[in-house]
């Protein structure tokens, strides 16, 4: 993340937090001081959305069980 978004994050989220991330994919290759090929594939993030305020594996876990 960038921008400042990697510090809004830090504040704003916790552990297990569903959230949603907008951006995009990079795949790139390089060669390092031996000469070997590296492949790296990086996340920009462009922005994020808290979807809700509790943490994800309470949210799945209702999903998946619900009450009868």
């Amino acid at each position: 993340m960038w921008q400042g978004l990697a510090e809004t994050a830090g504040k704003l989220l916790s552990k297990g937090q569903l959230i949603y991330l907008g951006g995009k994919f990079r795949a790139r290759f390089f060669e390092d001081k031996q000469g070997i090929k590296k492949y790296t594939t990086e996340i920009i993030v462009d922005h994020f959305t808290v979807l809700g305020n509790q943490p994800a594996s309470l949210f799945y876990r209702k999903k998946q069980h619900p009450a009868t």
